[in-house]
């Protein structure tokens, strides 16, 4: 079951709900919707040597791919790549 994680405080903000992720998954995962529902990607933590950063995929649900907006320090600033 997802759980609301955060919401970026902004006019239509996204929802961002975290993943569940089994035993030996080793970074966190969110899933992030739009203000009307539909899904706009997701943000994952990749371990690096310099800590924590946060991946962000847009989903593109014409094609059904994703596509990789970036790599970011901010949590905030990834889950803002996708909006």
């Amino acid at each position: 079951m997802s759980v609301v994680l955060r919401t970026i405080a902004f006019m239509n903000a996204p929802t961002v709900l975290q993943v569940p992720r089994g035993p030996f998954a080793d970074a966190p995962l969110w899933r992030v919707l739009g203000s009307d529902g539909r899904l706009l990607g997701y943000v994952d933590g990749v371990a690096v040597d310099e800590g924590l950063r946060y991946r962000a995929r847009r989903r593109l649900t014409h094609r059904g791919v994703e596509v990789e907006t970036g790599r970011f320090w901010g949590f905030d600033d990834a889950v803002s790549s996708l909006v």
